[in-house]
């Protein structure tokens, strides 16, 4: 199976009070193209950043990543097409509406007003928006506005999406909700890679993970693996159980 993403021993340093530490040391692993993959961790473990990284917000220090082939140094504008993103935190103008916000998105991406109206018109009804397309991203609830922000992650048709803690802080209905809609955009053709601290729906979305703790990866592989490694029948077992191993 060929891999979506390659990453080889990124790390990447900030400069805090004007000490130097280190948010992730020698990461490495592979994504296949087609599974989701889950990013595990505690919070400040470095998931974030590298989700940065991988988007090309954020350089590494050392290290370097391909994403389907693409050098993420080298090939940023090959890169920014096939990708995309979402998370909990909105990347939206709150004072914009729901379909002027996508509207700005697909002109970023080069999309001419023909395939914009066409675009949004699909996406409105594939995530439900009709009913508030045209309300200011900011009166939305937390559901709305979430189902608003994957709309547009998949704007340029991405081959890789990145989900940042995408169901954070939404009621138990509407993640059920999101976590159907990330399932169905798997099973179209997209690569998934995602954070959550939630551990069912890892469980119950991903085909692989990695453990990522103190900026290093400690574990990698399916479900299964994983946790018959550590000796646990669920997920949040092995997750304390790893929390447990590596502050010993």
């Amino acid at each position: 199976m060929k891999q979506a993403v390659v990453i080889e021993k990124i790390s990447r340093k900030f400069k805090r009070s004007k000490k130097e530490f280190f948010a992730l040391k020698d990461v490495s692993f592979e994504i296949k193209e087609g599974e989701i993959f889950g990013l595990l961790g505690p919070n400040g473990s470095g998931k974030t950043t590298l989700i940065n990284i991988l988007t090309m917000v954020l350089k590494p220090t050392t290290g370097d990543a391909k994403i389907f082939d693409h050098d993420i140094l080298n090939e940023r504008n090959q890169i920014i097409k096939i990708i995309n993103s979402a998370s909990g935190e909105s990347q939206f103008h709150y004072f914009l509406t729901v379909r002027e916000n996508l509207e700005f998105f697909a002109r970023v991406y080069g999309l001419n007003k023909e395939q914009i109206k066409k675009k949004i018109a699909f996406l409105s009804k594939k995530f439900e928006l009709e009913e508030f397309i045209d309300q200011r991203f900011g009166w939305l609830s937390s559901g709305q506005r979430m189902r608003s922000v994957l709309a547009k992650s998949l704007i340029n048709d991405p081959k890789l999406l990145m989900l940042d803690e995408p169901t954070l802080g939404l009621d138990p209905d509407i993640s059920i909700k999101v976590r159907k809609l990330i399932s169905e955009i798997n099973k179209s053709g997209v690569t998934i890679l995602f954070t959550s601290h939630y551990m069912p729906e890892v469980e119950q979305l991903c085909d692989r993970i990695a453990f990522i703790y103190k900026g290093k990866i400690i574990d990698v592989g399916t479900i299964k693996e994983v946790k018959k490694r550590v000796g646990q029948e669920t997920l949040e077992g092995y997750f304390v159980e790893m929390m447990k191993n590596e502050s010993e």
